[in-house]
């Protein structure tokens, strides 16, 4: 593929046109990601087909998406109620193939929207979501609260749960262009939503934590706290993961487990102590089977709700699984581990690292106040030629 010429990644057929829409390199192999574009009036559009290696690759989907295209029988106009249009694109993302997360995500976002609509704006058509009526979405989610476990009213939703509530109703109203549902999406702006701002953990709150867990609970959250594991990861790590020799783990794809992305296949070294205890907490258990027993199918809540207890009994603020990743990720930026080490570490690209995992604490904005008092220009008197 060392073509650049788009030529050669353009595909006609009556009025649809597939062209590159951008290029990358990954692990030496490039690949085009390629969107399917019509400028035919009443069919106007573009649709994503996808990320090639080949040319002849592109051009297969393209012309089986044209096929399916002809074959779809044209749905409901712009009059369909907005819930049913939102349980349709629920079984669209079930027939997709993503990953488990990636279709709990969007069957979310998109039921989020649908909460809303049931709530204020029942029957609501698709056709007359506008601008306006997404403004009303933006302000009923920013608007929802709860009570927390003390009783005070707090926030339903996180700034970074309606920013991702958001991207999925844009992407629903995409979805309904391409079916035909609406000719085109509402213009919808861009609300900015304000960032999430997350807290530094301390190591008094860890040893209140651990010493609360039961075990191996203990075991899982040290993992975290101290390599930057996620919840999945540390969830499915085998007795074959352990590299007992070099005192390292291998995270990788294997039964229904899949690293979140390419990045995050990777090996990550452990403390002695903290192999001792894995090695000690496999034993007389199946090599490929999960180092910590679940006696539940889902995993993920089984542990969840007693890490909920441990926080309790530590009389702990609130914070999740993730901000141990977050703090690990935070020390390794404190200790200015060199950027490449760090994203290795922690299995993510640079700019993730420096977007989403920076914590900025208190003392720390007073050290920076210090460096810059000490840091202040002072005149040099030069010496005149003699």
């Amino acid at each position: 593929m060392n073509n650049r010429n788009d030529d050669g990644w353009t595909c006609r057929h009556d009025a649809y046109v597939a062209r590159p829409k951008r290029r990358r390199t990954e692990s030496g192999i490039e690949k085009v990601y390629v969107t399917i574009r019509c400028r035919r009036k009443g069919e106007e559009g573009e649709w994503s087909l996808g990320t090639f290696t080949t040319q002849r690759q592109m051009k297969e989907a393209f012309y089986d998406w044209i096929a399916r295209r002809r074959r779809a029988v044209a749905p409901v106009n712009s009059q369909a109620a907005l819930t049913e249009v939102i349980d349709d694109y629920k079984r669209y993302v079930q027939e997709l193939g993503f990953q488990p997360a990636t279709i709990r995500g969007r069957s979310y976002t998109a039921s989020q929207l649908g909460e809303f609509v049931r709530d204020r704006h029942d029957g609501l058509p698709i056709g007359d979501f506008d601008h306006k009526a997404f403004a009303r979405y933006l302000k009923w989610l920013r608007d929802r609260t709860k009570t927390d476990d003390e009783g005070e009213l707090t926030p339903y939703y996180r700034p970074q749960t309606i920013k991702n509530a958001l991207i999925g109703a844009r992407t629903l109203l995409r979805w309904a262009v391409t079916e035909k549902y609406i000719a085109e999406a509402p213009g919808v702006p861009d609300y900015t939503v304000p960032e999430l701002e997350h807290l530094p953990l301390y190591q008094e709150d860890i040893d209140a934590l651990l010493s609360c867990a039961e075990q191996p609970l203990d075991l899982m959250l040290r993992l975290m706290w101290e390599n930057g594991l996620r919840i999945a990861e540390a969830m499915n790590l085998r007795p074959a993961d352990l590299r007992v020799d070099e005192n390292e783990i291998t995270i990788e794809e294997h039964g229904t487990f899949r690293p979140k992305t390419s990045r995050s296949t990777r090996t990550i070294p452990v403390t002695p102590s903290t192999m001792d205890a894995l090695i000690a907490l496999g034993e007389g258990t199946d090599t490929f089977g999960l180092l910590f027993p679940c006696p539940v199918k889902c995993r993920y809540h089984y542990w969840r709700h007693r890490f909920d207890q441990a926080k309790k009994a530590a009389a702990l603020r609130h914070f999740t699984f993730h901000d141990l990743r977050r703090a690990a990720a935070d020390r390794l930026r404190t200790a200015k581990v060199p950027l490449d080490r760090y994203c290795r570490l922690m299995g993510h690209s640079a700019v993730t690292g420096i977007r989403h995992y920076r914590i900025t604490d208190p003392d720390d904005l007073h050290d920076d106040l210090q460096k810059g008092l000490n840091s202040a220009r002072t005149r040099r008197h030069r010496r005149k030629k003699q």
